[in-house]
């Protein structure tokens, strides 16, 4: 084993076998549903849907009329490379993560509206093939899903402001595979917390609305079984997901046109609280990220009504990378991103059929030997969406 290689498999020892894909665009993803996504996630002051009420506004189950019932699948393409020319590793990976969106809604109970939905991401993972020219037998894989069950209410408090919560009971998991000079890890742990949404909606004019909503950070306790090399071995972490605020308007340009603004603070240092512990193997224990800064993300939409019975969206939205560079590894790094949404809905009687596609503009980053002698070398990522929705009205 030649001495650089020899140096990132020790590495992974303390940093790659407690990885995953924590990438902001992956577990606090900018939208996972179609008219979000057409959108450019950027619907805090427009939660017209179910999706938006679920991810970003839950006072949007105030504008709900009638029952309802909606489902959506979203796939996000992505595509990783991490390049060390010190060692001649350059490898690839490409992904397929599915976000699936269930909401019924209904106003029956009205001054009081109600919601309950099924919401998140399956398959956000990095999965780097091993080479062992360099001196790295194994491949990296790390995997991350994250479910949430959301149950939301909602009420006018005066005629022009709306307040709606969730409580989001929230199962996750995250699988690892890779190498060690201890020989192969691996393990699959889950487990379930607790998050909590608040948003209101603000009708300032006929033609202005504000949006405010906070996300509360949450606490997943996860445990399951693994091995180091031929030893099983027991996995634990407390793993905390960031808190996020998200405010911005929307205004109606004309009786066809509105346009949307919007700015969303994520506190990724909470991803810095947990840390994987090991029962046999403590050295192997380290924080999920050891080094995170918080950041926004500001974007800005366009919703235009061709017909009465349809719709066409735009919309963009950038954000900074989050993990330090100190911290990045070819199985935990993120970048910064531009994200360009587009998509239709056309309705026709009770149903309503929506699509959406995207592409993303990624900068590279470049960990140097100096501030990253583990994990030095390029990382690139890449990537689109593509969605389908579907929406039946039970009762005009």
């Amino acid at each position: 084993m030649r001495a650089p290689a020899r140096g990132m498999a020790i590495a992974l020892i303390a940093t790659a076998v407690c990885a995953s894909a924590a990438r902001s665009s992956l577990i606090v993803a900018p939208d996972v549903s179609v008219r979000d996504g057409g959108m450019g996630g950027n619907v805090v002051a427009t939660p017209t849907d179910g999706a938006s009420t679920l991810l970003v506004n839950p006072a949007g189950v105030t504008r709900m009329r009638g029952t309802r019932l909606e489902d959506s699948i979203f796939l996000l393409f992505t595509s990783g490379r991490y390049s060390n020319a010190a060692i001649g590793y350059d490898t690839k990976s490409s992904e397929l993560p599915v976000a699936p969106t269930l909401w019924i809604g209904t106003d029956k109970w009205r001054p009081w509206f109600f919601g309950f939905g099924l919401y998140g991401t399956a398959g956000a993972s990095f999965n780097f093939p091993g080479n062992p020219a360099t001196g790295i037998p194994n491949r990296f894989l790390s995997e991350f899903t994250v479910i949430q069950a959301g149950f939301v209410a909602g009420v006018h408090l005066t005629e022009t402001l709306r307040l709606g919560a969730q409580v989001a009971p929230t199962y996750g998991a995250i699988k690892v595979r890779t190498g060690s000079p201890l020989g192969p890890v691996r393990y699959d742990i889950d487990g379930i917390g607790v998050n909590g949404v608040v948003g209101l909606l603000w009708e300032a004019t006929r033609t202005t609305t504000f949006g405010l909503s906070w996300r509360s950070p949450t606490v997943i306790p996860m445990s399951g079984d693994g091995d180091v090399g031929d030893a099983d071995e027991e996995v634990e972490i407390d793993f905390h997901t960031p808190q996020l605020v998200t405010f911005g308007l929307a205004h109606r340009l004309t009786p066809k046109l509105t346009v949307s603004l919007q700015a969303r603070w994520s506190d990724y240092p909470e991803f810095e609280k947990g840390e994987f512990e090991f029962q046999n193997f403590p050295m192997l224990n380290q924080p999920f990220v050891s080094g995170a800064r918080s950041t926004f993300r500001y974007g800005a939409g366009l919703e235009y009504a061709v017909a009465p019975w349809a719709d066409l969206w735009l919309g963009v939205s950038r954000e900074e990378w989050m993990i330090e560079e100190k911290s990045l590894s070819p199985l935990l790094y993120d970048t910064t991103d531009v994200l360009i949404g587009f998509g239709t809905g056309i309705s026709r009687g009770r149903w309503t059929i929506r699509l959406v596609g995207g592409v993303a503009s990624v900068e590279d980053r470049v960990a140097t030997a100096d501030s990253n002698p583990r994990f030095p070398g390029r990382y690139q990522l890449e990537g689109g969406v593509a969605g389908l929705g579907i929406r039946y009205l039970f009762s005009p």
